[in-house]
């Protein structure tokens, strides 16, 4: 599609005359639009009006005219584009901050109790207790470190009944560490009174 002159003419004349604020009425689209719908219209609405296409076409004065309307034009879109945009970004951190509760069933009141490996003896330390409080924070190269405080995790959610928590944790220290076997055993033993429960 393509206008003519007087058509361009006429809708400089009454974007000019629309409020600054009047973002989806600037571009012709209503109120309940997409933001694909939005786009189309912005590049439809741009091929027909951008000032590069009528430079020949125009006095100075329509030419001047033209580019303040393409102006807001581009000005209404990048104001309800970054609207989506900002919509989307909510959107991902209420989901990333939203617990999952669909896959975690309710907490289950235990009667039988769960006997885990004892926790190996440490020896004193003999290195300065600023050392010793960095060795024994797990990190990346600590797969044992990371695998003990998935089994304290468990450990504390075997305590208050919550066994899916328990199950999880002991999951992911058999993960972190998948060469000790007190993890795996731990979590076979909850599993077996998980499924003696149902």
């Amino acid at each position: 599609m393509t206008w003519s002159r007087d058509q361009l003419v006429a809708w400089v004349a009454q974007v000019s005359a629309l409020p600054r604020e009047a973002h989806l009425e600037i571009l012709g689209v209503r109120s309940a639009v997409s933001e694909a719908q939005l786009a189309g219209a912005f590049h439809a609405l741009a091929d027909l009006t951008h000032p590069d296409r009528w430079r020949h076409e125009l006095s100075p004065g329509d030419t001047t005219a033209l580019v303040r309307a393409y102006s807001r034009v581009t000005a209404a879109y990048s104001s309800l584009r970054e609207t989506f945009v900002a919509q989307r970004e909510r959107a991902r951190r209420m989901s990333a901050t939203q617990p999952i509760r669909a896959t975690t069933p309710p907490p289950i009141a235990v009667s039988r109790t769960i006997t885990l490996p004892p926790k190996p003896a440490t020896t004193p330390p003999t290195t300065p207790p600023s050392a010793v409080a960095r060795t024994r924070t797990p990190t990346s190269g600590d797969p044992v470190g990371k695998a003990e405080a998935f089994l304290a995790t468990a450990e504390a959610a075997i305590g208050s009944g919550d066994l899916a928590t328990a199950q999880f944790n002991l999951r992911l220290a058999v993960v972190a560490a998948p060469l000790v076997p007190k993890y795996r055993q731990a979590l076979a033993d909850l599993e077996r009174i998980i499924e003696a429960l149902r």
